[in-house]
């Protein structure tokens, strides 16, 4: 004697198991026949939505799922000899599987199988991250900026759609990824690649104005700024950052030495500080006097 069981149906032990371990499982096993009652519905996953294992045997999918025409359309397809990849929301939880015909010996449909697994957290996570990412693009959008990245052991630099869009480039699933460097005009090319290099040797952010090249011929003024992406070891392993249209800035900086020229020509040259944060404007207002500036540090204004 050898002591093994001819092979054929489990043992009574190894059915336990079998119900035991799928009761353990973030999942759901039901079996109905042909006329849709659950003859066995097991899973761990039941208790997510307020069942208990067996609780729903003898009970009929059609008086269950009344008001659900979608779940019955599912059973119903089952029924029809077709295999039905599900997603469907029960009770709030969200459940991911499949329906599948159950057949006898003979190859005759005679019920369902329903495989379903709580894939409720997973979704919500997906979805929250669609939404700030949805989120993201509109902020990117309204302040005309792109994300970039650029890996410096591939060469590779990965940018983001509304990158594309400031030199009015529309990005389909289709359409070839256009290099940035063609974007840059080629006169500014070196010197946005040196100031890059140099970033990347010494560890330091980034900034650079330089002319981009819109689809429509046009030029637009643009301000890529980034920072070091280090690896696990510290090494400098690429750069991230952003691309800002900045041409509407730009071109208000270029017509305030003639505005403010003509505005305080014949008025004392007396500006508090505050209201001069930016180094450049300081000097545009210089410029536009001709004469020294004096600066009254806000603090001291009575």
């Amino acid at each position: 004697m050898t002591g093994r069981r001819p092979a054929g149906r489990p043992t009574p032990d190894a059915q336990a198991l079998l119900v035991e371990v799928i009761s353990n499982l973030p999942a759901t096993l039901s079996v109905t026949d042909r006329a849709g009652v659950i003859l066995l519905s097991e899973g761990g996953a039941l208790r997510q939505y307020g069942q208990r294992p067996g609780e729903t045997v003898g009970q009929s999918v059609l008086e269950l799922y009344a008001s659900r025409p979608d779940i019955l359309e599912l059973y119903r397809r089952a029924y029809a000899g077709e295999v039905v990849e599900t997603s469907a929301e029960v009770r709030g939880r969200i459940f991911d599987g499949s329906l599948r015909p159950m057949r006898d010996a003979g190859g005759e449909i005679v019920g369902a199988i329903s495989i379903g697994f709580d894939t409720t957290e997973r979704v919500l996570a997906e979805r929250a991250i669609r939404a700030s990412e949805a989120q993201l693009a509109t902020a990117q959008r309204i302040a005309r900026l792109g994300r970039w990245e650029w890996d410096v052991a591939t060469g590779e630099v990965a940018a983001s759609d509304q990158l594309y869009g400031l030199y009015g480039i529309a990005v389909t699933p289709d359409s070839p990824r256009v290099a940035l460097a063609d974007l840059v005009d080629p006169d500014d090319l070196p010197r946005v690649r040196s100031e890059m290099g140099q970033a990347i040797r010494e560890g330091r952010l980034l900034s650079v104005d330089f002319r981009g090249i819109h689809a429509d011929g046009g030029t637009r003024h643009m301000r890529l700024e980034g920072e070091p992406r280090r690896d696990a070891s510290g090494r400098v392993a690429g750069l991230v950052g952003t691309v800002q249209d900045v041409t509407e800035q730009t071109a208000a900086m270029d017509r305030l030495p003639g505005e403010l020229g003509a505005r305080h020509r014949h008025r004392p040259a007396l500006l508090v500080g505050r209201d001069l944060p930016d180094l450049r404007l300081r000097a545009a207002i210089v410029r536009a006097h001709g004469r020294s500036l004096q600066v009254r540090d806000s603090s001291r204004v009575p």
